[in-house]
């Protein structure tokens, strides 16, 4: 079942530090959910505010240490919406699972995060809206690739 908000839209969150891979994981999410309303912010403190209001989250895709992940708010708020969750980065799956994730590690192409979102795809849509939390920032120089 898919989980909309009050504009119909499904709620996915990007919490990446780096605005480049944080626009290409937005468009690769828009493609296989056109009406998804992606919220991007660059901090995990910025993130909870940011998602407030907004109906469930149903994906949400961290740059974060799976070990520290367990004890943060925002997991606390995902883990009740009951939200799919992906590490982005240089976790591995092992560590990614303890924490109740998965891992897409860097760099990633645009299937990889198809593939991730194969059971989340929901009914053609207009694009939602995207929201931006926060100013970017620069992250490490890893990123997706076509």
């Amino acid at each position: 079942t898919s989980v909309f908000t009050d504009s119909g839209a499904e709620v996915f969150l990007i919490v990446v530090n780096d605005v480049l891979i944080a626009e290409d994981l937005a468009q690769a999410i828009a493609e296989v959910v056109p009406h998804a309303d992606i919220i991007v912010t660059p901090a995990l403190g910025l993130a909870q505010a940011a998602i407030a209001g907004r109906g469930r989250v149903v994906m949400a895709c961290v740059q974060d240490d799976p070990a520290l992940w367990a004890g943060s708010a925002l997991a606390a708020v995902l883990g009740v919406q009951g939200a799919r969750l992906v590490f982005l980065g240089d976790c591995d799956a092992a560590q990614a699972a303890l924490s109740g994730g998965e891992a897409l590690q860097y760099p990633f192409s645009t299937q990889d995060v198809h593939d991730l979102e194969g059971a989340i795809r929901g009914p053609d849509c207009q694009i939602g809206n995207r929201a931006r939390a926060g100013g970017g920032s620069k992250g490490n120089s890893c990123g997706v690739v076509g």
